[in-house]
């Protein structure tokens, strides 16, 4: 049959065509998070104290009360039979390396080791006849 003239012909929808897909970027790659940067920690300083001011030494200088306490520190360390770590000996060491000079306390060492320190408490004691 055909179709009146002036008649519009059914229109025949053309497939309908998908819009074309938004683009995916590809996935980035992974990448593992850099390591944090490691701080290295101080060294440990030794907790340094000061000598309390000697009552027998008040206001004067503290030459004498250095070697008192050099002397003392050896006499206990020779009463615990040569412990230089004895904890009663601790407290004169403390004192006296606070104190001292170190070359006053190197000349005294090496005086101790040659036996010519001038105290008595390293020279032989004299038989009792």
């Amino acid at each position: 049959q055909m179709a009146e003239a002036g008649a519009v012909a059914p229109s025949v929808a053309a497939p309908a065509v998908a819009a074309p897909a938004p683009a995916v970027a590809a996935p980035a790659p992974v990448v593992a998070a850099p390591e944090p940067e490691v701080i290295p920690e101080p060294p440990k300083v030794p907790e340094v104290k000061t000598y309390q001011p000697a009552k027998g030494f008040p206001n004067t200088n503290q030459t004498k009360h250095c070697y008192t306490q050099y002397v003392a520190y050896w006499r206990c360390v020779e009463a615990y039979g040569g412990d230089e770590a004895a904890a009663p000996c601790a407290k004169f060491k403390s004192v006296f390396t606070s104190m001292c000079p170190d070359s006053w306390k190197e000349k005294w060492d090496d005086q101790r080791d040659e036996g010519i320190f001038p105290t008595p408490y390293r020279q032989a004691k004299a038989p009792h006849h």
